[in-house]
């Protein structure tokens, strides 16, 4: 007689094989995952998704597991290369006289590729369907648990394991078709929405869309702070809120895709000269074969800059962001432009000093009283306040340039050298026909003291130390300063109240914020300054009383935005140009005026504006709108009232720094607040420390090497080559090099090169290959200047201060030479006799300027 089959059992549970993870089965009938109320659809069918296999498993303790669940389960597929089935847990059974032969009843969910129709761009990577598709397999199969949610519940979840799926459609398997069969579309594209997908909503509308379909990156969509599409922005004209970052990342944009620019014209300018420069037809037509592939790699990357420009047109539209300016100038109105700013305003610099009536009128009291002692007098108070001003104001006085024949005033700042400031001092206090200033510069520090002890010993003196910021140099300066009972006074400004307490007693002076009234008043005096009564008109008022409260009393601020507002109506792009490259000199350096109008030129800031005007004239033009906008401040000038030396304040500079940095215009290498990398900017101060710029990396192709560091290895250049290709600005000046860097020679693109006062011995005959240089400075020890040099023939200004380049006692300068040179100074030939200039030599000269030439008749 044959046994019975055994009767399958129904498990209330099933321990995953290899894991502690339990399938189990609820006493309530199990709920679906989908967010649809699905009842039980039909009987089991017996065929699976491929061949899963059967199993049998070792016996286990039934009674010890955690009964009743229907979860939902990673099952295995015959095919390792394919992910895993996602199915829902239906039933457990048990076959077999034991009970080992386990099975699961499942309800498949198919992928969207295992569907009918296939992906779509709307579907997510986690998303399933339910589908009507029911199986048995061997409980074996599975390999763990997972959880499928309702799309809802997914879109909420604060992050998305490897085990978590959602679903939102039920799929019918036998004819593809879906159920709901229509959900809402968003966007343009008019797409469901894809939870993998990154979507901005209008703040206006509440529509959604996706970045690509307006123009954007999702890097770019990340960054805004508001949105509005397009349609709201044409109806109701919130393009500003729109593209706070939008337009930022879009003049980024701009910005990289005009240094490719930049890049490819000066490689297609350096790539022309070689063929140019080429004389036999063989080697012409050699070079330019084997440079084919050059010619090559600039069009494609011309071709791509062309590419992103357009793109960046396309989004300029769709959201109507404008990057210029809505009164931008153009050529024609330039020469109105001096109209507003007189010869006399260039020339004054603290005519209307508004504020501290009384703080003057006491300073004026501290210098000029009866008492013989010297005296010692502290101006303190935060930056900003006006302590430089006031001081400069009560030292240019007629009455106090009566009182002391023998002053001086030297900024302090934060890096000083104790030996420096008494040079400057000593220097400045000795006229031009006194001979005592020979051998200044050889002395060290006791030497230079006992001097100004010396000198200031029987006169009458007046020193003003600006921006002090530490006790530490006091001691050997008050040493200097002799006590010499003249009525000497000595006035130190500071921030630092332990710096101001050096003062004699009840000599300190404490500057605070102006009251309300002086605020106004000293704003209205800038703002309104092209105005005959300098007052505000009733239309701006309101506006302008907001902005004076914004200032808060602080005089620097007050007239730092006066000014700028008065000349809102000009042309901002091109002059924050100008003054951001005032950011990569030192703090409290003395920019002279000279060389930074052909630092702009060499740069090519500065536009042709005809033929009646010159570049340099142009630069100057520049140069006064940012001194009468206080954004530089005139500290010296020469014999005829022209400024000749400015310098920015601190606060002012910071910002210059800021705005550079934030435009990748420039990077300063300032020691230990630097990092050495240039991030994308195309211009770089070194100021401080070898070893910073030994470890700096530069990311991008410089156009301009500032040096004012002293210690700088010639190494660095040639490791460097690669980023200095292109430079336009090389200034070396008073760097301890004894030669010059042999790489310089290949600088096609060199409009400038300064090698004022460094050790040099020798300049290299390869110096006549810089076909583009216009400027060259020469000053110091140099030995020989080489005959090569005649055959830089775009040169327009040679400044040469070398007393032993030139040991002859007739210098000639033949016909032809130097054909567009416009300004040539020469010093400190000792031996020179006569010059003589022949027809056709410098047939561009405009200005020619000799210096200590002794022997000359």
């Amino acid at each position: 007689m044959a046994k019975s089959r055994p009767p399958k059992r129904i498990l209330e549970s099933y321990t995953i094989k290899g894991s502690d993870k339990v399938i189990k089965r609820e006493a309530s009938p199990p709920q679906p995952a989908a967010p649809f109320d699905l009842e039980f659809m039909g009987d089991f069918s017996f065929w699976g998704r491929g061949d899963v296999g059967r199993c049998v498993i070792s016996p286990m303790n039934l009674d010890a597991l955690i009964a009743l669940s229907g979860d939902c389960v990673l099952m295995r597929a015959s095919d390792a290369s394919k992910p895993p089935y996602v199915a829902r847990v239906e039933a457990i059974e048990a076959a077999g006289s034991r009970g080992t032969n386990v099975r699961v009843r499942v309800r498949w969910y198919y992928r969207p590729e295992e569907s009918i129709g296939g992906r779509r761009p709307f579907h997510g990577t986690k998303e399933v369907f339910l589908s009507d598709h029911y199986d048995v397999q061997s409980a074996d199969t599975i390999e763990g648990k997972c959880n499928v949610h309702s799309f809802r519940s997914y879109t909420k979840l604060d992050s998305v394991n490897a085990e978590d799926f959602f679903c939102r459609f039920e799929y019918k398997s036998a004819t593809g078709s879906f159920v709901p069969d229509r959900i809402a579309v968003f966007c343009k594209c008019e797409m469901p929405y894809n939870p993998d997908d990154l979507m901005i909503q209008c703040e206006e509308c509440s529509d959604w869309f996706h970045p690509s379909c307006i123009g954007m990156t999702i890097k770019d969509a990340k960054k805004l702070e508001h949105f509005f599409c397009q349609s709201c922005t044409a109806e109701n004209g919130k393009m500003a809120e729109n593209s706070h970052e939008a337009t930022a990342q879009s003049e980024e944009k701009v910005r990289v895709a005009a240094h490719e620019a930049e890049d490819i014209v000066d490689e297609y300018i350096y790539l022309v000269g070689q063929m140019e420069g080429r004389d036999s037809f063989l080697k012409k037509a050699f070079n330019q074969a084997t440079e084919v592939k050059k010619w090559r790699k600039l069009s494609a990357q011309a071709k791509l800059v062309e590419d992103r420009l357009q793109k960046i047109s396309e989004v300029e539209n769709r959201f109507d962001i404008s990057f210029a300016s809505n009164g931008r100038e153009n050529t024609a109105s330039y020469p109105s432009r001096h109209h507003h700013l007189s010869e006399y305003s260039y020339l004054s610099d603290d005519d209307d000093f508004v504020g501290n009536a009384e703080e003057v009128k006491r300073l004026i009291e501290w210098l000029c009283d009866a008492k013989k002692d010297r005296r010692v007098v502290s101006i303190c108070g935060m930056g900003g306040l006006g302590k430089t001003t006031l001081a400069s104001s009560i030292y240019k006085k007629e009455e106090i340039k009566r009182m002391f024949l023998c002053r001086a005033r030297i900024t302090v700042s934060q890096n000083y050298s104790v030996k420096d400031l008494l040079k400057k001092i000593l220097l400045q206090l000795m006229t031009k026909t006194e001979n005592t200033t020979d051998g200044v510069g050889t002395m060290d520090c006791v030497n230079l003291v006992e001097q100004l002890q010396r000198y200031l010993k029987g006169r009458r003196y007046l020193i003003v130390l600006d921006d002090i910021w530490s006790r530490d140099a006091w001691p050997l300066l008050d040493n200097a300063f002799v006590k010499n009972n003249n009525g000497s006074r000595v006035v130190i400004t500071t921030r630092i109240e332990n710096v101001a307490s050096l003062a004699d007693a009840n000599h300190e002076m404490k500057l605070t914020l102006l009251p309300k009234q002086e605020a106004w008043t000293l704003f209205c005096q800038k703002a309104f300054s092209r105005l005959d009564d300098r007052s505000c008109p009733l239309n701006l008022k309101t506006v302008a009383e907001r902005i004076v409260e914004k200032c808060q009393g602080l005089p620097l601020a007050l007239v730092a935005i006066g000014s700028l507002l008065s000349y809102k109506e000009m042309d901002e792009h091109e002059w924050e140009l100008f003054y951001s490259q005032l950011s990569l000199f030192p703090e409290d350096y003395r920019i002279e005026r000279k060389r930074l109008i052909r630092l702009w030129i060499a740069e090519g800031f500065v536009q042709d504006r005809g033929p009646e005007t010159t570049l340099a004239d142009v630069a100057a033009c520049y140069l006064k709108e940012l001194a009468s906008r206080s954004l530089l401040q005139v500290v010296e000038r020469n014999e005829y009232g022209r400024p000749k030396r400015f310098q920015m304040h601190d606060l002012v500079r910071e910002i210059s720094l800021t705005i550079s940095k934030k435009e990748k215009f420039a990077t300063t290498w300032n020691c230990p607040n630097s990092d050495g990398v240039t991030d994308g900017s195309r211009r770089v101060s070194v100021q401080k420390d070898d070893i910073l710029v030994q470890a700096a990396k530069c990311s991008s192709p410089l156009r301009s090497m500032l040096m004012f560091s002293e210690e700088i290895s010639l190494s660095w250049f040639t490791d460097h080559y690669p980023s200095f290709r292109l430079l336009r600005v090389l200034c070396m000046r008073r760097c301890n090099i004894q030669k010059v860097p042999d790489t310089i020679s290949q600088l096609f693109n060199l409009h400038c090169l300064d090698l004022g006062y460094t050790k040099l011995k020798e300049i290299p005959r390869l110096i006549g290959k810089l076909s583009n240089l216009q400027t060259l400075y020469l000053n110091g020890s140099v030995l020989e200047l080489p005959s090569e040099t005649t055959m830089l023939t775009k040169l327009q200004h040679l400044h040469i201060d070398v007393g032993r380049c030139y040991a002859g006692t007739k210098l000639t300068f033949r016909a032809g030479w130097f054909p567009k040179l416009k300004h040539l100074y020469l010093s400190s030939m000792n031996e020179l006799e006569e010059i003589e200039i022949e027809d056709g030599a410098m047939r561009s000269l405009h200005r020619l300027e000799l210096w200590s030439l002794k022997s000359l008749a």
